[in-house]
Parts: C-alpha cells; sequence; structure tokens
C-alpha cells in the first residue's frame, strides 16, 4: 500500500502538514456532497484548495491552509446537520458550495490520517494517494431540496 499523501506537492511547502497529532483511524465519518451523476458530484471528494485553488479560507495562515487540502468530515450525523443549519442560516446558497446531500463514510486506517475531532465534531482527513472513496460512501439525506 502506497502511503504517500494525495496533494503532497500541494503540501510540501506547509509547515507542520498534516499536522503531526493526527492518527489513523477506522471509523465512520459524515460528509456533504453532492447527488450523484449531477453536475456538482466531481467536487464530493475534493477538498476545498483542489476545486478552488485560489479560495481564501479564514487568515490563510499555514494551519488553515493545510485544512484546505484535506476532506471535511463530521463524526455524527447529528452534528453535520447541526453545522449545515447553522451555515444556512447565514448563507443562502451554502447548498451550491459544500452539498445538497449527507453521506455516510466508512474510513480505515489505509485511506490516510484524521485531525482531531473539534467540539462540534469536525475533523479533517488527509488522503493518501491511492484512496478511492467511491465504494465507501452511502447517501443518507437530503439537505436541500429545491422542489
Amino acid at each position: 500500500m502506497d502511503l504517500r499523501y494525495k496533494y503532497l506537492d500541494d503540501i510540501k511547502d506547509i509547515t507542520d502538514c498534516p499536522p503531526t497529532s493526527c492518527t489513523n483511524k477506522n471509523m465512520t465519518g459524515f460528509r456533504f456532497v453532492f447527488e450523484p451523476n449531477t453536475e456538482n458530484d466531481w467536487k464530493n471528494f475534493l477538498p476545498p484548495k483542489k476545486i478552488s485553488p485560489q479560495r481564501r479560507l479564514g487568515n490563510d495562515n499555514d494551519k488553515v491552509k493545510c485544512s484546505g487540502y484535506g476532506l471535511s468530515f463530521f463524526d455524527s450525523e447529528n452534528n453535520a446537520k447541526i453545522f449545515y443549519e447553522t451555515m444556512k442560516e447565514s448563507r443562502n446558497n451554502i447548498h451550491k458550495s459544500i452539498g445538497t446531500h449527507l453521506a455516510k463514510v466508512s474510513i480505515d486506517q489505509n485511506d490516510g490520517v484524521v485531525t482531531e475531532i473539534n467540539n462540534r465534531g469536525h475533523f479533517d482527513l488527509h488522503e493518501y494517494e491511492n484512496t478511492n472513496w467511491s465504494h465507501k460512501f452511502e447517501i443518507i439525506d437530503v439537505l436541500y431540496n429545491p422542489r
């Protein structure tokens, strides 16, 4: 198994990226995605800085830059939904940027390393080069339905 980070060329000059506190885990994560076979589903398993390299994320310090190359997850369905609802209150079109559905994702230690889970249940996963998510996720809920 190749344990080289997927975005190594992008993160090699970012201090402590991925953070040394990251660990390999077998766990379930919850991630916002777009409905399969729609125009935005290519974004489902790309980190923000690969979707939009010019995008500024907060103050753009090394910790924030590093996070921009990780996949965003939550530790529970409830924590993900709370975050989504909070985001909808301040950004009417959040569904266009982070997704319209919630997926349950099976993460194993060969997929990459995860950051510490914060008090909102959020964590980043820094993928290994050969990680393939196609058979590891299941859409469990519709978060935005324009109909």
